[in-house]
């Protein structure tokens, strides 16, 4: 039911509720969207008494645009129940055309909504998620990630002590090679000049 039928019609302001109507079989000439509102209306007893304005007319040939201008110019002067429902024939052949647009889209709507209701609802299938670790197993694995790390950071300070340690110890046979070297060439002139002392002393004794 349209709010603003109901606020008039509750209000008994007849007046507003002509304007309404005239307008409804313009926008709807099918009268299906306003039936709750007429047989409401009906219930209130706001319907007035009818009079003769335009003769009413049963060919279907008299039922042009003129006449339809009649009767819904009649229908504001006198609100009758039985003004309303001649008009609401005559307003299916007048704007035969706009009724056939609007059956076929509610035809269509109606299909939809049909399908959708008689369309198989498929269950979603359930997600294969991870398993929600408890805050003892992530504190836990932290424990052990924190673990894993200080053992890498040990190795690779070992690694590099035993290489200063070996650079070292290089650097110390090295350094012992060479005053090795430096002995045994300061030697070797002592030998020689010993050498030469000797086989003058033998010399000198075989003169005599």
């Amino acid at each position: 039911m349209h709010k603003e039928v109901k606020k008039s019609a509750d209000a008994g302001d007849v007046k507003d509720l002509k304007y309404i109507f005239v307008d409804s079989l313009e926008v709807d000439p099918t009268f299906e969207e306003y039936l709750d509102d007429y047989n409401y209306c009906a219930g209130k007893n706001l319907f007035e008494r009818h009079k003769d304005l335009t003769p009413f007319t049963d060919r279907k040939a008299d039922w042009n645009y003129d006449y339809w201008e009649k009767i819904k110019s009649d229908l504001l002067k006198n609100f009758s129940r039985e003004r309303l429902d001649h008009m609401r024939k005559v307003a299916l052949v007048v704007n035969a055309e706009k009724v056939a647009r609007l059956q076929k889209e509610r035809q269509t709507a109606a299909q939809t909504v049909k399908a959708k209701i008689e369309r198989p609802i498929i269950p979603p299938q359930p997600r294969h998620e991870l398993p929600i670790k408890s805050k003892a197993q992530q504190q836990q694995e932290e424990i052990e990630a924190a673990k894993r790390k200080l053992a890498e950071e040990n190795e690779k300070v070992e690694r590099q002590q035993r290489k200063v340690e070996q650079e070292r110890q290089e650097n110390s046979r090295l350094k012992m090679e060479d005053d090795s070297s430096k002995k045994s060439s300061g030697i070797a002139p002592l030998i020689k000049v010993a050498a030469a002392g000797i086989a003058a002393a033998i010399i000198y004794s075989l003169l005599k």
